[in-house]
């Protein structure tokens, strides 16, 4: 026989400390992803195709995205 099987004491060997796994970061429910596409679309909308923006629509979008 071997000496490694000769030297067998039925004990498990000590194991290393056992790092733990970092939390999985929170993710959106289906109904908050719908919520905050709903909100850009209608900021999409809020802004004309033209490019130009008047101060009334300016202030819409910007009260549209602080509410987000």
């Amino acid at each position: 026989m071997t000496t490694s099987v000769l030297n067998f004491t039925g004990t498990l060997p000590q194991r290393s400390t056992v790092t733990k796994k970092a939390p999985r970061p929170p993710f959106f429910s289906f109904s908050s992803l719908l919520s905050l596409l709903e909100k850009s679309m209608s900021m999409m909308q809020a802004i004309p195709d033209n490019g130009r923006i008047s101060p009334s629509q300016l202030a819409k979008v910007r009260a549209m995205a602080e509410n987000l």
